[in-house]
C-alpha cells in the first residue's frame, strides 16, 4: 500500500506553549512529502521495532488509503502536536507480537481530530509488552486529547488496552474499540470523558485503577464485557450513557455526582460484592446537591445487577444509596449473643418488632456534629440509663412550649436533674429527646429490652397547641401545604448554613427518617376531608431555653430556633424580657421565671 502522509505547517518548538494550544484552528498549506517528517529510528534490532520523533506542529493526513507505519510515532516531552486524520487512517500492519507495537507513545502533548469526518481508523499492532497499550501509550507527563477517529486495539496473542494512561487523557469524541480493555487509567493518571464511544472491548471498556482520577460527563459506553470497572471513586455528571453493560463499583468505592445529570444520561451500575445482613446498605455517592429523587425517577442512574436481586436504589440526605431489604430494627446473633441494630437513618417503615431482651444494642447512625452546642434529636426503641450512653455529654427532655409577650419558648430540661426512672436518669422507649453529643457515635453499654412499636403516627408529648413527635417511617414532603406548622430538627450542617444543629421549617423537599423528633403546631394542618385549617399566626423564631433546677447557682444555656434560616444557635445572651443583648450581659444573669439564665 502506498504510504501517504502530509504535514500542515511545521511550526518551531514552543509555538504552542499556551494552555489552549489545542484550540487553534487548522490552517491550510501545501501538502508536504512524508520524508519531511524524518526517518524512523530503530529501537531494538532484536524485534526490529522503530519510532519516528514528531516535532511541534499541525499535521494533516492526505491520501486515498490508510498510511502504514514502519514504527510508532513518538511525541517527546517538549512537543505539542495536533494531527487531523482528514478521513485517513494509521496502521502498524503487524502480524506478530512486537515490543513497542503501538501507534503513539506520548510524553508531550498530542491532539487527534478528524475534521473531514470520514471513517478514519488508527489500528495498533501486536503489542508484546505486558500492561502496555496496543494503540496509544500516554506516559506520566504526557497529555493525549481525542476529538475524532476510531482507535482500534489489536485483539491478537497478547490482548492489551487500546489506550494505557499514566499521564492525562481527555476524550471529547471519537471511538475506542476492539481490544481486551478500551482505556486503562493507572495510578496517578487523570482521565476525563465528555463524548465519543468506548465500545466492544472484550473485558472492560474503562478501568479506573486505584489512585487514578476519572471524571465522566458524557459519551457512550456500550458492548463491553464490563462498561467501567471502578477500583477507585468516579465523578459523573452531564449526559453520560451506559448501554448493555454497567459501571461496577469495588468495595467501598463510590460514584460521586459532581454536576447536574442531563436528560439523556443513563448510568447503570452494579457493586462487585454482595451486601450482607451486617452491612445491608452502601452509599454510592457522597452528599451532593445534584442527587435528588428525580435522579432515580428519571432513570439517570439505575442499579442494574446481574442476576437481578431485591436490592433497591434510593436517595437519602442528598446521597445515592443501595440497600437490600432489611427491617429498621433487626436482631442478629453473633458468637452466641443477641445484638439489636437500630438503623438511625432508615429509609422505609419501622417494623413491628416484638418485645425481647438482647445482650447489646447498636444505633447505626453517625452524628456529624459534636462538642459544645452540638445538638441532635433521637428516639430509641428501649429504655436505657443515661450513664449507659457513651459519647453523650447531656440528654434533654422537652418540658413545654410557653408564650410570653408574643414570644415562644421551647423549654428543655436536663434529664439528670429530673430523673424519670426512680432516682436514675434514663431515656424511655419511643420518646424523643435532644442529645448534646461529644462523639460521632452513640454507644450503649449492656443489654436492653426492645419494646413494641406504639401505634402508627404516634405522638410522644403534647404540650398545649404543640406536639413533639417522631415519625414511624421515612417521610418526604413534596408540597409546602403538607407541612403547615411543622418544624424538624436537623443535626447536620449544610453548605449554605455552617451552624451546628438546626430546626428547619418543613416544606417541599424536606425529609425526615424515623427515630428523630419534630415540632408540630396542632392548630395548623388539615381538617378531615382534606380541607386546610386557617393558618395560625406562627412566629418567625422560637427561643430555646435549657432550664436549670438549681436556682441562681445553676448554669443554663439559651438559644434560638430561627425558622426562616433553619439555624439553631446556642449560647446567646438575652435580657430579662427575652431581648437579645449586643454583647455580654451587665447584670449577673437573665431570668426565666425563678431560674437564672447565664451565658
Amino acid at each position: 500500500m502506498k504510504k501517504l502522509l502530509a504535514a500542515l505547517l511545521l511550526l518551531p518548538l514552543g509555538a504552542f506553549a499556551q494552555d489552549n494550544w489545542f484550540e487553534k484552528p487548522l490552517k491550510h498549506v501545501d501538502v508536504l512529502d512524508v520524508a519531511d517528517l524524518g526517518a524512523f529510528t530503530p529501537v531494538s534490532y532484536s524485534d526490529k521495532s522503530s519510532y519516528r520523533t514528531m516535532k511541534s506542529g499541525y499535521y494533516k493526513l492526505n491520501g486515498y488509503a490508510d498510511f502504514q507505519l514502519d514504527g510508532y510515532l513518538y511525541i517527546p516531552l517538549d512537543a505539542e502536536v495536533v494531527i487531523d486524520l482528514n478521513g485517513v487512517g494509521l496502521d502498524r500492519s503487524l502480524e506478530q507480537d512486537l515490543k513497542n507495537g503501538c501507534v503513539f507513545v506520548v510524553e508531550g502533548k498530542l491532539l487527534i481530530r478528524n475534521e473531514q469526518g470520514y471513517r478514519a481508523i488508527i489500528k495498533g499492532g501486536h503489542e508484546a509488552e505486558p500492561l502496555s497499550a496496543s494503540t496509544v501509550l500516554v506516559k506520566e507527563r504526557g497529555t493525549f486529547i481525542l476529538e475524532g477517529g476510531m482507535l482500534y486495539g489489536s485483539r491478537y496473542d497478547v490482548a492489551q488496552s487500546v489506550i494505557s494512561v499514566y499521564g492525562s487523557f481527555i476524550m471529547r469524541d471519537g471511538t475506542v474499540i476492539d481490544d481486551k480493555i478500551g482505556v486503562n487509567a493507572y495510578a496517578g493518571s487523570t482521565v476525563s470523558v465528555s463524548g465519543g464511544y468506548i465500545q466492544d472491548n472484550s473485558s472492560r471498556g474503562l478501568v479506573v485503577n486505584e489512585g487514578s482520577k476519572v471524571s465522566l460527563s458524557g459519551g457512550t459506553v456500550v458492548g463491553n464485557g464490563i462498561g467501567v470497572e471502578a477500583l477507585d471513586d468516579v465523578n459523573v455528571s452531564g449526559n453520560l450513557k451506559f448501554i448493555q453493560n454497567a459501571l461496577v463499583l469495588s468495595d467501598g468505592k463510590k460514584i460521586n455526582v459532581v454536576g447536574e445529570l442531563e436528560g439523556g444520561a443513563n448510568i447503570k451500575f452494579d457493586i462487585a460484592c454482595s451486601l450482607s445482613d451486617d452491612t445491608p446498605k452502601i452509599a454510592i455517592s457522597g452528599k451532593s446537591e445534584y442527587v435528588t429523587k428525580s435522579t432515580i425517577d428519571n432513570k439517570f442512574i439505575e442499579y442494574a445487577p446481574n442476576p437481578v436481586t431485591d436490592y433497591k436504589l434510593y436517595v437519602y440526605d442528598k446521597t445515592l444509596m443501595v440497600k437490600k431489604d432489611y427491617p429498621a430494627i433487626r436482631v442478629i446473633k453473633k458468637n452466641g449473643r443477641s445484638i439489636a441494630i437500630v438503623d438511625g437513618d432508615y429509609y422505609g417503615v419501622v417494623n413491628k418488632v416484638e418485645t425481647q431482651v438482647v445482650d447489646s444494642a447498636v444505633l447505626d447512625r453517625k452524628f456529624l456534629v459534636t462538642g459544645t452546642g452540638a445538638y441532635s434529636t433521637v428516639q430509641l426503641p428501649f429504655d436505657v440509663n443515661v450513664d449507659s450512653l457513651i459519647g453523650v455529654k447531656n440528654v434533654y427532655n422537652f418540658a413545654g412550649i410557653k408564650e410570653t409577650d408574643g414570644r415562644y419558648k421551647v423549654i428543655l430540661e436536663n434529664v439528670r436533674e429530673k430523673p424519670m426512672c426512680g432516682k436514675r436518669a434514663c431515656i424511655k422507649a419511643y420518646k424523643p429527646y435532644i442529645l448534646e453529643m461529644e462523639s460521632a457515635n452513640l454507644k450503649i453499654k449492656g443489654g436492653v429490652q426492645i419494646e413494641k412499636l406504639p401505634s402508627a403516627n404516634y405522638v410522644s408529648d403534647t404540650i398545649g397547641d404543640w406536639a413533639i413527635s417522631s415519625p414511624d417511617r421515612y417521610y418526604e414532603w413534596e408540597k409546602d401545604d403538607y407541612a403547615i406548622g411543622a418544624y424538624g430538627f436537623n443535626a447536620r450542617t449544610s453548605d449554605e448554613i455552617s451552624s451546628v444543629g438546626k430546626f428547619v421549617k418543613l416544606g417541599a423537599g424536606a425529609w425526615m427518617p424515623p427515630f428523630r423528633a419534630s415540632l408540630f403546631n396542632m392548630k395548623a394542618g388539615q381538617k378531615s376531608g382534606g380541607q386546610l385549617k386557617p393558618m395560625p399566626d406562627l412566629p418567625e423564631s422560637l427561643d430555646v431555653v435549657i432550664a436549670s433546677t438549681e436556682g441562681e447557682n445553676g448554669t443554663t444555656s439559651i438559644g434560638r430556633i430561627n425558622v426562616r434560616t433553619g439555624e439553631f444557635i446556642m449560647n446567646r445572651n438575652y435580657d430579662i424580657k427575652g431581648r437579645k443583648l449586643n454583647g455580654a450581659p451587665k447584670a449577673r444573669g437573665a431570668y426565666y421565671g425563678k431560674k437564672v439564665l447565664k451565658k
